[in-house]
């Protein structure tokens, strides 16, 4: 056990979080995610001696954002739930490229549950938006 402790310490961080999704051959086209800040180095290494012994790593996006979860959720509305990684998405063709493209596709959709949120908000306390309203109105005058 001491030694895997060394090779983790060296692999620990490296200041980024990745999502990193995950396979089981109990579990064929359904992949689990996971969002930390380990290196998919440190995850592989770490991996057969986890709580999720028996999963293999398939593959690894740099992603700053834990809402990443949410936006798989939605985008992969079958699932599973299990132990420890919660939930299973069923993912068909998973790969690099494909990640890569929910990465850059994660940034709009972000953007638009923000500005739905403000809209929400701003429907709850009308009196905001009419104040407003009225401050322009008389800016204008």
């Amino acid at each position: 056990m001491q030694d895997i402790t060394e090779k983790l310490e060296g692999l620990e961080q490296d200041g980024k979080q990745y999502a990193h999704f995950f396979s089981h051959p109990d579990h064929p086209g359904y992949y689990g995610l996971w969002i930390r800040e380990r290196t998919p180095e440190y995850v592989s290494v770490w991996l057969p001696e986890s709580p999720l012994a028996g999963y293999q790593l398939e593959l690894s996006i740099e992603m700053p954002d834990d809402t990443f979860t949410d936006y798989i959720s939605e985008l992969f509305p079958e699932q599973k739930s299990v132990s420890f990684l919660k939930t299973l998405y069923s993912i068909e063709n998973l790969d690099l490229d494909l990640a890569k493209a929910w990465a850059v596709a994660f940034k709009v959709w972000k953007q638009e549950k923000i500005r739905l949120n403000r809209v929400k908000w701003l429907e709850s306390y009308p009196w905001v938006t009419k104040s407003r309203m009225q401050e322009t109105s008389i800016e204008n005058n």
